[in-house]
């Protein structure tokens, strides 16, 4: 296998897969399946999917896996800080880090997790056009030294099956804007 069709088949994985979106009625249950998914698509040390409060102007942790889970979900951090702040202003391509220790954008508390020395990071914004309605985020690649650019294009292909869903599910929970469509 190369890396090239280890990716389309993930791909294809991911299809399958993200057809039981459909199935679930709320954010905070598709962000528990995503975190799933991607826990087995792309291996890595912990996988989060924050959504935004519009509000506070911050993310919050709702579903987590791997170490620091317990410890992440339910926290709120701000949209500006760290290498998550800095990956929520590209909607277009996740942000990849090789080399986390040495980015100057690292915030331990924004960007790790509690008992995890983090290496690698990969994150993708949800969107829906410009609006923000989230983050995903994976810490530390298994099997591999880093996540790659296959690891990315997965990424892209799931956080937008996420977006689709949040903002349905965002209209659902809006009878006027259900309306006006």
């Amino acid at each position: 296998l190369t890396p090239a069709s280890l990716g389309d088949d993930r791909l294809a994985d991911a299809f399958e897969g993200l057809q039981d979106l459909a199935f679930l009625q709320t954010p905070l249950e598709a962000g528990e399946f995503v975190v799933r998914l991607l826990g087995e698509l792309i291996p890595s040390e912990a996988v989060s999917v924050a959504l935004y409060d519009i509000n506070a102007h911050e993310l919050r942790f709702v579903a987590c896996s791997g170490v620091g889970a317990a410890e992440r979900k339910g926290d709120a951090v701000p949209t500006n800080v760290g290498i998550m702040g800095r990956s929520l202003k590209n909607y277009v391509r996740p942000t990849r880090v090789s080399d986390v220790a040495s980015d100057k954008a690292y915030d331990p508390g924004i960007d790790g997790r509690v008992g995890l020395e983090v290496h690698t990071l990969l994150a993708r914004p949800l969107a829906s056009g410009e609006r923000l309605l989230g983050a995903v985020q994976l810490l530390n690649r298994r099997d591999d030294f880093e996540f790659s650019l296959a690891d990315e294009n997965l990424l892209v292909y799931i956080a937008d099956r996420l977006s689709d869903f949040l903002e349905k599910a965002k209209a659902r929970g809006n009878p006027k804007r259900s309306a006006a469509r």
